[in-house]
């Protein structure tokens, strides 16, 4: 599994995002997100009822959860005003 990064403007991969595990990795692969940049300004519903409809099944409410902590405005604020860091 891989390391979870203590500061969002060091999450490079999905996997460094806190709850991003690889089943919510392949999730997000599908809906066309690959690294945690693109989900800046993603609305969680919206991806959790896309992901429902992508894949002829309705999810677990819990990974609505997964959702809205990957995409929360606090996450990606701060890496927003970090995106000057390096990045690891």
């Amino acid at each position: 599994m891989a390391k979870k990064a203590k500061e969002p403007h060091l999450a490079v991969k999905l996997e460094h995002i806190p709850n991003v595990g690889p089943a919510v990795t392949r999730d997000l692969n599908i809906l066309g997100i690959h690294q945690p940049q693109d989900l800046i300004g993603k609305d969680p519903l919206a991806l959790y009822e896309q992901l429902n409809k992508v894949t002829g099944q309705r999810h677990d409410p819990c990974m609505l959860d997964v959702l809205m902590s990957a995409v929360s405005k606090k996450y990606f604020a701060s890496m927003q005003q970090n995106s000057h860091r390096s990045v690891l």
